[in-house]
């Protein structure tokens, strides 16, 4: 319960609150900041496609919007951590859809997996509270998402551990497969509009372009 706790299970002033506090890392000023990590984590993947080959599409969208969302949202400065952290979340999200389909017909497959689920929980739930606690002691501030919201504040006080925990796990669980489904639906579309996909084309090119002949600073 402790793990879904985000906004979409709240209501009242517990809901206005916490969405008062959650939006600071996803205003322009914050989003911008962003920007230069998606780039390079683009280029990356892109870098690994070679002319020829097969691939499929739907799990390069998948690994690649883990490997984004546990960077921006759990460390710019631990890479390495941050994907345990959302490699754990993808696994914690998957296991709810697996419980809440056999929830409608319970046997021992769906106690099991029941029983798996809440263990599980209990060890994602103390690998947050732990990336919470480092947050929280270190001198510099990161700009990621957990970092921000560690450090927002109103006249209340601060997000209790249990919010920053439940916020955590929803917001992973939210923008992973929805943007990765996304982003492969996206690209299929692409591929079978050639004209659309021209079109698009020429004007990235123009944008491009269009930076490039702008003077420095």
């Amino acid at each position: 319960r402790r793990c879904t706790c985000g906004l979409l299970a709240m209501n009242g002033e517990q809901h206005k609150r916490n969405h008062r506090l959650v939006k600071e890392p996803f205003s322009l000023r914050a989003i911008g900041t962003y920007v230069p990590i998606i780039e390079r984590m683009t280029d990356e993947m892109l870098g690994n496609w070679q002319p020829g080959e097969e691939l499929d599409m739907a799990e390069e969208m998948r690994q690649y919007m883990l490997r984004v969302t546990s960077r921006l949202l759990f460390g710019l400065d631990d890479a390495e951590a941050a994907y345990r952290l959302g490699d754990m979340i993808a696994r914690w999200v998957a296991l709810n859809q697996e419980v809440g389909v056999g929830a409608l017909v319970p046997n021992e497959t769906f106690l099991n997996l029941y029983e798996e689920l809440i263990d599980f929980a209990d060890e994602l739930e103390a690998q947050i509270l732990e990336m919470i606690r480092r947050r929280r002691e270190s001198n510099e501030p990161a700009g990621d998402v957990l970092s921000i919201l560690v450090r927002s504040h109103d006249e209340e006080g601060g997000l209790s551990d249990e919010e920053l925990v439940g916020q955590a796990a929803v917001l992973f669980g939210a923008a992973h497969m929805t943007t990765a489904h996304s982003l492969t639906w996206t690209l299929l579309l692409l591929a079978q509009h050639p004209s659309v996909m021209g079109k698009l084309w020429e004007e990235l090119g123009y944008q491009l372009s269009a930076i490039g002949s702008q003077p420095e600073g």
